[in-house]
């Protein structure tokens, strides 16, 4: 207590204070673990290390769109299809005319499509005890939101490929879904004139060059079909297979120039991140939520972009109805929280540009 007279504390009572707020502060301090644990600085960097994945690169990749309303809806202009090829309404038949005649007209197909929208998100978190243990809210907030919204991204990025509202409602379709145009690796009888496999028999002994011409067989009915081909989309394990093909693809034309490209040094330190299949260059990306199943794995090509005008960038998108963003929800029991989140839904306008690979072994 304070000195009656003076309200300023003696130098005995200082002491005797000090002593009682040791005492307290120990019993306060466990020291089961560790002899004579007293309070010490932590030695926590600012980064925190990430053992996680964390890049996205379809997400990244495919455009994105403002949606209204609570579907996003559009239209497809389908091909018309006659002996001479596809045209959007009237063929060659029917389009040349006589003077003063008329062309027969024939209504293009329009399909009318719409998709409702799906929320996916995460949850942040800061309990009372977190703040009382010593750091601010600003900085725990800070963090989770940071971990949260990359999660959130993560799990978009695995429904752009996986997506299947048929197993759960709450989801959109992906590209497995949405892709009905397939290749399958194990029926090579199906594609004679695409997958040769017998003109030479190193050719078909092992065959090295298979899962290359079944890429390219993809790229080139997306061509026939009024698309080119951009990027190819699949597991890790495959696209280590794929870059291998590759690799042997430019030895063989190396040996079939006589030598004249020169090979030595390049071993295994060759990596393909684009490759031309022989309907234009694609990218090749690998991505970590493409499944490999016992029965094989999925390789997706697509175009994400077009050939014209009309389609450019409309081919595959992300329509959002609520783009990814936070909102606080305030003290909840013990802890402020705040939810991750985004109202999104993917796109495949022009199926028709799209191809997957199946039962990739």
């Amino acid at each position: 207590m304070p000195s009656a007279n003076t309200g300023v504390l003696s130098p005995g009572e200082i002491q005797r204070s000090f002593e009682t707020f040791q005492q307290q502060l120990e019993k306060a301090i466990s020291t089961t673990s560790v002899t004579g644990l007293q309070l010490y600085r932590q030695d926590l960097q600012q980064e925190m290390a990430m053992e996680v994945p964390v890049d996205t690169p379809l997400r990244n990749r495919i455009r994105r769109v403002p949606g209204q309303g609570g579907a996003h809806e559009w239209y497809r202009l389908e091909p018309t299809l006659y002996a001479e090829g596809k045209f959007i309404g009237g063929g060659p038949a029917t389009g040349f005319f006589a003077p003063g005649a008329l062309p027969t007209f024939v209504q293009p197909t329009y399909q009318h499509l719409s998709a409702p929208y799906r929320l996916v998100g995460d949850m942040v978190s800061v309990t009372w005890h977190d703040q009382r243990a010593g750091r601010s809210y600003d900085d725990l907030r800070a963090n989770q939101l940071r971990v949260k919204m990359i999660n959130v991204t993560l799990m978009e990025e695995w429904a752009i490929l996986n997506g299947n509202s048929q197993t759960n409602p709450l989801q959109f379709d992906g590209l497995d879904m949405q892709i009905t145009n397939t290749l399958d690796y194990t029926n090579i009888a199906a594609y004679p004139e695409e997958i040769t496999q017998a003109t030479d028999a190193d050719y078909t002994a092992a065959q090295p060059f298979k899962l290359f011409e079944y890429v390219g067989a993809a790229c080139g009915r997306i061509s026939t079909n009024g698309g080119q081909a951009r990027m190819v989309v699949l597991s890790y394990k495959t696209w280590g297979k794929l870059n291998r093909v590759l690799f042997q693809h430019q030895v063989r034309i190396a040996q079939g120039l006589g030598g004249m490209v020169p090979m030595t040094g390049v071993g295994g330190g060759v990596s393909f991140t684009t490759f031309d299949f022989g309907w234009g260059e694609v990218d090749l990306i690998k991505s970590r939520y493409v499944p490999d199943y016992s029965y094989g794995s999925s390789i997706f090509v697509l175009d994400d972009r077009s050939l014209d005008n009309v389609n450019n960038g409309n081919v595959i998108q992300m329509a959002d109805l609520d783009p990814l963003g936070a909102v606080d929800l305030g003290l909840i029991s013990t802890s402020n929280q705040t939810v991750i989140y985004e109202d999104t839904l993917l796109m495949v306008t022009c199926p028709a540009f799209q191809y997957k690979i199946t039962r990739v072994m």
